[in-house]
């Protein structure tokens, strides 16, 4: 099985969820004889380059994956989607409708969805009740139970041997929507505290990145209890730190963005010899045997030489590992997983060769916020690219409205959707007009849809950010409705990052705040 997951970005594939979740297991798959493969969503540009089995998107939260998907529907492939954060199930944050109504999406044309935490498998099938998913736990990297011993002895030894507790925090700390990161730290930063008794010191060595190190995260780590050393975030740094501190550092907070983590930061301590500390909710519960939630037990074990990973606990602790992290496991199940859906998903439809795909019309409406990338994307695979009164004018999309100096609003067309017309309606349309000095042809809207003369006039007069907010979903649909008139059969996409106002009619209002979809 030929086996593509899709990635937003070149920059993404440097980026520690690659390393952990792919590359770690793309050994075992070609051992199972499978082909993995990375690709970045622009690549592609055009049916034929679709030649893989399967297609799992990985933070591709945007229109490209929708569109993508619906291109390679019925085509005897799978389509699939790697749920990492949870952005989806805070119902009552309007910052994310947009991240809820891209996994609905998904969710229409998915054979499966695949996470690394039962509460993210939970987050899905709500959104995706008919679709299957697979746990796929983080896998650890490397870990030799004689090495584990060894640290774990020379740190305790060196631990009371000069009355100092080394610890480590490492990660990313700063996210655009949550408080986490160097703010758990500071906010569960008592735990180093207690950390620090019976005549013992700690010293805190802190991996983070460069972008989280603002005067407001300096300003937290200025308020931490113990001594602490600051350093930019590097795989060999991480490294470095966690075989030479006793113990990781690892808080976490309640809400649930936290709480779908995966075990990945404990496992890639325990791995490493180094003990874990996590105060706060329990996320490491699987691993509460070799994980410290009390910090005065921790000393109290260090003292009387009864740490829970210790040379007497490594082959318990491998045992547990081959459980919820061991690469060859994750991958075999992951790999039987994806083989039984695409014998019953073959044995329904078969395999078209790329150059036989047939997807029909695809058009990817704009709104707010939409990113050029998906308006590329949508011309370089065939699909019509649609600009709305919200999208940004400088694109060259193939249906588009325009307000001329007189007042007349004109329906725009770019020769590839011309000439996508039937015979009938490509009667009556300018011939081959540029304009801003692209070919272009044009006809009145109101020769074509008159009723929407009206709304849609109004809107484009409307100049204020709250009249232009309030008519947002009316606007949508009006050009929605047009694209109909003019394409029948049509299968339309929103492409939007930020969703201003979600109406509703009258009698539904009071259900908003009840309707998980709202």
């Amino acid at each position: 099985m030929k086996i593509c997951i899709v990635v937003p970005s070149e920059d993404y594939l440097g980026q520690a969820g690659v390393r952990i979740r792919y590359r770690r297991i793309e050994p075992a798959l070609r051992a199972l004889g499978h082909e993995p493969s990375l690709e970045v969503i622009d690549q592609y540009r055009n049916l034929k380059q679709f030649s893989h089995d399967t297609y799992l998107f990985s933070k591709c939260y945007d229109a490209r994956s929708l569109l993508i998907a619906r291109l390679l529907r019925g085509s005897g492939r799978l389509v699939g989607v790697d749920l990492f954060d949870d952005y989806f199930s805070q119902a009552g944050d309007p910052r994310f409708v947009c991240h809820r109504d891209w996994l609905r999406g998904m969710g229409e044309v998915s054979d499966f969805f695949m996470c690394s935490t039962p509460q993210m498998l939970s987050v899905g099938q709500a959104f995706m009740p008919s679709v299957p998913g697979h746990v796929l736990n983080d896998p650890y990297d490397e870990a030799e139970p004689r090495l584990i011993a060894e640290t774990v002895e020379r740190n305790r030894l060196a631990a009371l041997s000069g009355r100092c507790i080394r610890a480590a925090w490492f990660g990313v700390g700063d996210n655009p929507h949550f408080a986490v990161g160097l703010r758990d730290l500071h906010a569960f930063g008592h735990g180093l505290a207690v950390l620090a008794t019976k005549g013992l010191d700690v010293e805190l060595g802190i991996l983070t990145n460069r972008r989280a190190l603002t005067a407001e995260g300096l300003e937290l780590l200025r308020r931490l209890p113990v001594r602490w050393q600051l350093d930019e975030w590097s795989l060999e740094a991480e490294r470095d730190l966690l075989k030479n501190s006793m113990v990781a550092f690892i808080p976490v907070n309640g809400q649930s963005f936290s709480i779908a983590k995966s075990l990945n930061r404990a496992v890639s301590a325990l791995t490493a010899g180094t003990q874990v500390l996590s105060n706060g909710f329990p996320l490491y519960a699987p691993l509460a045997s070799f994980v410290y939630d009390d910090p005065a037990r921790l000393v109290e074990d260090l003292e009387r030489n009864t740490l829970k990973l210790r040379a007497e606990t490594v082959h318990p602790f491998f045992e547990l590992m081959s459980r919820l992290a061991d690469p060859e496991r994750e991958t075999e199940q992951l790999a039987t997983f994806l083989s039984a859906l695409l014998d019953r998903k073959r044995a329904r439809e078969p395999l078209q060769a790329p150059a036989e795909l047939s997807p029909g019309l695809v058009g990817v409406l704009h709104g707010l916020r939409s990113i050029g990338a998906v308006h590329q994307s949508t011309q370089r695979l065939r699909q019509l690219s649609i600009g709305s009164p919200y999208s940004v004018e400088s694109l060259n999309y193939d249906l588009r409205l325009v307000l001329t100096e007189a007042g007349e609003l004109l329906v725009q067309l770019s020769d590839a959707a011309y000439n996508l017309l039937d015979k009938k309606r490509q009667r009556g349309w300018s011939d081959g007009t540029a304009v801003a000095g692209r070919l272009q042809r044009l006809q009145a809207l109101r020769e074509i849809c008159p009723a929407l003369v009206a709304p849609l006039k109004a809107r484009f007069a409307e100049r204020s950010r709250p009249e232009r907010f309030l008519g947002y979903e009316g606007v949508m649909r009006d050009m929605a409705r047009l694209a109909e008139a003019l394409f029948p059969g049509i299968e339309l996409l929103r492409s939007e990052t930020e969703a201003p106002f979600h109406s509703a009619a009258p009698d539904q209002h009071a259900c908003l705040a009840q309707d998980p979809q709202a």
